[in-house]
């Protein structure tokens, strides 16, 4: 099994989240591709990305696990 450098590694996560970049994506699946690969690369058990949304709330838009939308309740 041949070990993959961090460089390579980065550079498939970006390959991944360009690949899904095409025609009529889902914003939704893009972030969550991005969530579990900030995972992978990071050697996180978990992740999520919260936005403000206008009135300056924040909002779970993607998660690798139920324990970040405890954030948004916090």
């Amino acid at each position: 099994m041949v070990s993959q450098t961090r460089a390579s590694m980065v550079s498939a996560a970006f390959v991944k989240l360009t690949d899904t970049l095409v025609g009529a994506y889902d914003v939704l699946d893009v972030l969550h591709t991005l969530v579990e690969e900030c995972v992978e690369l990071l050697d996180a058990s978990a992740a999520g990305l919260l936005l403000a949304d206008p009135s300056g709330e924040l909002q779970v838009v993607a998660s690798t696990s139920e324990e970040s939308y405890l954030v948004e309740v916090l």
